[in-house]
């Protein structure tokens, strides 16, 4: 009976293995993602700022937009913008694949070039959208603190005029954009983290009740100075 079991064993191995193979489907490659279909439509993502009641709504006013992603808003982590995010030219359905969010710089680049979105971007991993076929019923908002724009993976607040942008990716490998994935338009967004220039002093005289202040204005940036703001305290005797 032992070499019985024994010869039956060797003998199926073989077997079971070449039915395995004859059952794999055709053109089956084992970490190989199906090319992303989006039939013509694109995601939209959308700039949503608080207004003085606290109210979101939408805005592409660069001039409000620089003045809100500034140096102040960065460093306080409790400030948040909103991306509105839409479907252009929806199809009837779509596959289910997962939409993911990044914000930064250049986090649509190809897999030869992955190493530039791991240090300038970050994912939003806890706002993830779901799927693209979630926007046929939804118009989701995602709400992200103006700080993971623009200091990116913990990066300092530094004195910088730039841009950065919000990403809706669909790479589910994850290993770079190529022609199997899909990267919607970037949001770009403007900012401003520079402290205005100092104007020049050219003379201070003291009055009755008064003091009189003269300055230049500095050569360039004065767009940058909105008041000039002179504070005056009571001198010790």
């Amino acid at each position: 009976m032992r070499r019985v079991s024994t010869s039956f064993h060797r003998k199926l191995g073989p077997l079971l293995l070449g039915l395995l193979f004859c059952f794999a489907p055709l053109g089956y490659s084992p970490g190989t993602a199906e090319a992303i279909d989006m039939q013509g439509s694109s995601i939209v993502i959308e700039l949503e700022l608080p207004n003085d009641s606290g109210d979101f709504g939408l805005t592409t006013d660069e001039e409000r937009i620089e003045d809100y992603f500034n140096l102040a808003n960065c460093i306080c982590p409790e400030v948040r913008f909103q991306a509105k995010i839409t479907l252009a030219d929806p199809a009837s359905s779509y596959a289910s694949v997962p939409v993911k969010f990044w914000v930064g710089n250049s986090c649509d680049v190809d897999p030869d070039r992955l190493s530039t979105r791991d240090t300038s971007c970050e994912k939003l991993e806890e706002d993830g959208l779901g799927t693209v076929a979630e926007l046929l019923t939804s118009t989701p908002r995602i709400s992200i603190p103006v700080f993971r724009l623009l200091a990116p993976n913990s990066q300092t607040c530094d004195f910088e005029e730039d841009q950065r942008a919000v990403y809706a990716l669909i790479d589910e490998e994850p290993d770079g954009i190529d022609g199997e994935d899909y990267s919607a338009p970037p949001l770009e967004i403007p900012f401003d983290m520079r402290p205005p220039p100092a104007v020049a002093i050219t003379s201070v005289n003291g009055a009755e009740n008064a003091i009189e202040i003269n300055w230049d204005l500095p050569s360039s940036r004065q767009e940058d100075i909105r008041f000039i703001q002179v504070l005056c305290a009571r001198g010790w005797q």
